[in-house]
């Protein structure tokens, strides 16, 4: 099971990559100082934890199982990077980013 206690307060990222993690429902006391977050290669269906990393500028969730029915992207207010590629979806609907990658998309 995933576990994450606290964040290095010197540390702006957090990866979690690679992790066989299939649901992000939790997030660190510290996850507001966290600006970089990379949840890469897991079989993620659901991100419910990233609403409380409101400091977050880039999302990394490339090669999940996140499909439009699952995923909801929270207000994330400084986030300007969303990295989706190779994940599931049909409609993605996500605030303004400076910064938006899709590629692959799969057709469910």
């Amino acid at each position: 099971m995933l576990s994450i206690k606290e964040v290095n307060e010197n540390s702006e990222k957090l990866s979690l990559v690679g992790q066989d993690i299939t649901e992000f429902n939790i997030a660190p006391k510290d996850a507001h100082l966290i600006k970089h977050l990379d949840l890469s290669y897991n079989q993620l269906q659901n991100i419910d934890g990233i609403r409380k990393f409101v400091g977050l500028r880039e999302l990394v969730l490339d090669n999940n199982n996140l499909s439009d029915h699952e995923f909801r992207l929270p207000l994330l207010p400084f986030l300007n990077t969303l990295s989706l590629n190779k994940n599931r979806y049909l409609l993605i609907l996500c605030p303004v980013l400076s910064s938006f990658f899709v590629q692959d998309f799969y057709i469910v």
